[in-house]
C-alpha cells in the first residue's frame, strides 16, 4: 500500500490545499488530475507561525536567563569586594587598637620601674612584650590541642560507632578479623 504524494504538483504552491487550487483563477483545468496533498502540509502550514513565535518567546526567556546569571554573578562579585574591604577596615582598626593599647601599658610599666630606678624604665615595654609573646604562644597550644583533640574524639567516636555495628550485624569486627590474620 503506498502513501499519498507528499509533493504537491508541479506549478502549485507548496502550502495550497486543493479548494485553494480549484476557486484559484490559474488553476489547471484539465491537463493533469490534481493529486491529494499530504495532511502533514496544512498542520504545518497552521503550526509555521505559532513555531515561529514559540522560538521567539524561548529566546527571549534564554536572554533574561543569562541577564539573570550575569546579574548575580555581578553582585557576588560586588558583595565580595565589599566584604574583604569590611575585613581591611576592621583589622586596621583592630590593630591600631593594640598598639595604642600595648604603648599605654609599655609606658605605664616603664613608669613604675622608672619609679624604682630611673635607668630601669626600659623594663616596662620589655616586660609587656614577653608576658604578651608568651599568652600568644600559650592561646596557640592550647587552641592547637583543643582543635586537633576535637577532630581525634570525633574520628576515634566515628570508628567506634562503625565497629559497634559491625560486631551487631557479623557477631565480630574489623579489629577482630585483623588479629585473626596469618603475621608474616
Amino acid at each position: 500500500m503506498s502513501s499519498p504524494a507528499i509533493n504537491p504538483p508541479p506549478g502549485a504552491d507548496r502550502f495550497t490545499t486543493p479548494a485553494d487550487s480549484a476557486s484559484a483563477p490559474n488553476s489547471h483545468s484539465g491537463a493533469q488530475p490534481r493529486q491529494a496533498e499530504h495532511p502533514l502540509w496544512g498542520f504545518a502550514k497552521r503550526m509555521g507561525p505559532y513555531v515561529s513565535e514559540l522560538r521567539t518567546y524561548f529566546a527571549y526567556w534564554m536572554s533574561a536567563q543569562r541577564d539573570r546569571a550575569k546579574l548575580k554573578l555581578r553582585n557576588i562579585a560586588i558583595m565580595a569586594a565589599l566584604g574583604v574591604i569590611g575585613l581591611i577596615a576592621l583589622a586596621t582598626v583592630i590593630v591600631y587598637a593594640v598598639i595604642m593599647l600595648m604603648g599605654s601599658l609599655g609606658m605605664g610599666l616603664a613608669e613604675l620601674f622608672g619609679l624604682i630606678n630611673p635607668r630601669l624604665m626600659f623594663l616596662g615595654p620589655l616586660l609587656l612584650g614577653a608576658i604578651v609573646l608568651a599568652g600568644l604562644g600559650w592561646g596557640m597550644m592550647f587552641a592547637m590541642n583543643k582543635v586537633f583533640g576535637l577532630s581525634h574524639t570525633k574520628t576515634q567516636e566515628k570508628y567506634d560507632a562503625q565497629r559497634t555495628q559491625q560486631r551487631v550485624r557479623f557477631g565480630h569486627d574489623v579489629s577482630d578479623r585483623a588479629s585473626q590474620a596469618p603475621q608474616d
